[in-house]
């Protein structure tokens, strides 16, 4: 942790914070009135009064004098190209390629990974003179996000992000390559990550020998289902110590990331360890999907936010109602993720009134069975699905609170990881190998 302050900032950081500029958005808003935080002149106003301008930041190509007019195309090629591959056998290498040029850069387009409202995800492969269209371009491969109207954001906010984090959680945080920004769309270039999403290590458990062996139990053994839980949680809380908020924490936005341990299998220890030592720091997540992301620096202290962004069933209460919010996407998204890790299936929850104080309370309406961690996963759903509820004065983040409940899963971890026929490092070979499989 050496050159880190004590919020959290790295010393060396090119991003300083943004200190007396906040008044720049404050005069924006009226004091702590909920605001939307990804409004396009708050957006504007945080990104002028930055101190490291967009413009100076390494692979932004400022393109906005000129249309892309290349998301339609992409769609289009992609979806004929799909046809076509159903009426002929050939590797899925050669089935879908196309070029695709971006201001000075050549790509090839291997497949369409996914789309939203806001346009399309893609894999491609950069050409460049030592890059030949018919070489093995594996080792440079990386996502492309194509998004219309263009959105400077999230690239943005992932390089402030990865200066204000520590190396260790780095490591779980998608990195921005490029971005060609243009008049109708950008173009964003991330890490391309093989291993699939979480949800995708849940829909295919049994298959891969990681699902519980209770015959009739879905999502993941339960060492496992820890493990995980354990490295969102810790990802979370190093997003809030830096002073951001994700704001779309979901389990199709977490990445399984089972990185070689230098040293091969011999440099991975048999039992967990919380320090990351032992090969443990090259196993865990990577989180994706920054454009809802919140930098709290930029805004008032205390300031609450309130949008009318669409939302679904991993959206907190006081999004789905247009209530003011601020770390609860978060914590909701956290429990989300934890409860399909854990039961297979999304989170339901039922509701009671207090008879002391007259307040709400959430839990989780699945009921946990025998064999679970009852002590702890109860606290954990507790404390995230009534984060206003833990403290007497309500305030958040509920940081301190979050940890010890973090520390006592990992101590549970560190002692049960290799023990009793089920061993963890074993289970994730397992779900590696899976991985390796689907790709082909």
């Amino acid at each position: 942790m050496n050159g880190l302050l004590g919020d959290g900032i790295c010393a060396s950081s090119p991003f300083p914070s943004y200190c007396s500029k906040l008044d720049i958005i404050a005069s924006l808003l009226q004091p702590l009135k909920p605001c939307d935080p990804l409004e396009p002149s708050i957006v504007a106003s945080i990104l002028e009064s930055s101190p490291t301008p967009l413009a100076i930041l390494p692979g932004f190509h400022d393109c906005r004098a000129t249309k892309a007019n290349k998301l339609e195309c992409l769609q289009k090629t992609a979806k004929s190209r799909r046809k076509s591959v159903g009426n002929r056998s050939s590797s899925a290498h050669e089935e879908i390629s196309w070029e695709l040029s971006l201001h000075n850069s050549n790509f090839l387009v291997r497949e369409k990974l996914g789309e939203g409202g806001y346009g399309a995800v893609f894999r491609v492969a950069e050409l460049s003179d030592t890059v030949e269209e018919d070489e093995d371009d594996s080792a440079h491969q990386v996502a492309l996000k194509v998004e219309r109207p263009a959105n400077v954001w999230e690239f943005y906010a992932l390089n402030l992000l990865h200066a204000r984090l520590s190396e260790r959680t780095r490591q779980s945080v998608v990195r921005p390559h490029r971005l060609y920004a243009f008049k109708d769309e950008s173009h964003l270039l991330l890490d391309y990550c093989d291993q699939g999403t979480l949800l995708d290590a849940v829909n295919h458990a049994q298959e891969a020998g990681i699902g519980p062996s209770a015959s009739a139990a879905t999502g993941l053994e339960e060492v496992v289902a820890i493990f995980f839980t354990i490295e969102l949680t810790r990802i979370l809380e190093s997003f809030h110590a830096a002073s951001f908020l994700h704001g779309d924490f979901k389990i199709d936005n977490c990445l399984v990331r089972l990185d070689e341990v230098p040293g091969g299998l011999k440099g991975w220890s048999s039992a967990y360890k919380r320090d990351g030592s032992g090969g443990w720091a090259s196993k865990g997540v990577r989180v994706i999907d920054f454009g809802r992301t919140v930098d709290l620096q930029a805004f008032p202290p205390g300031q609450t936010f309130r949008t009318d962004w669409t939302t679904d069933k991993h959206d907190c209460w006081e999004m789905e109602n247009g209530e003011p919010w601020s770390y609860q996407p978060d914590y909701y998204g956290l429990a989300c993720i934890a409860h399909v890790l854990l039961f297979g299936k999304y989170l339901e929850t039922v509701s009671s009134v207090e008879a002391a104080s007259g307040r709400m309370r959430h839990s989780v309406k699945e009921p946990l069975r025998r064999y679970h961690q009852t002590g702890l996963w109860t606290r954990f759903f507790d404390l995230l699905l009534n984060p206003c509820l833990v403290r007497e004065d309500g305030s958040l983040p509920i940081t301190e609170e979050l940890a010890g409940i973090k520390a006592d899963m990992e101590t549970w971890l560190e002692a049960n990881s290799d023990k009793g026929g089920k061993s963890l490092r074993n289970l994730l070979k397992k779900l590696e190998i899976r991985a390796l499989s689907a790709r082909g």
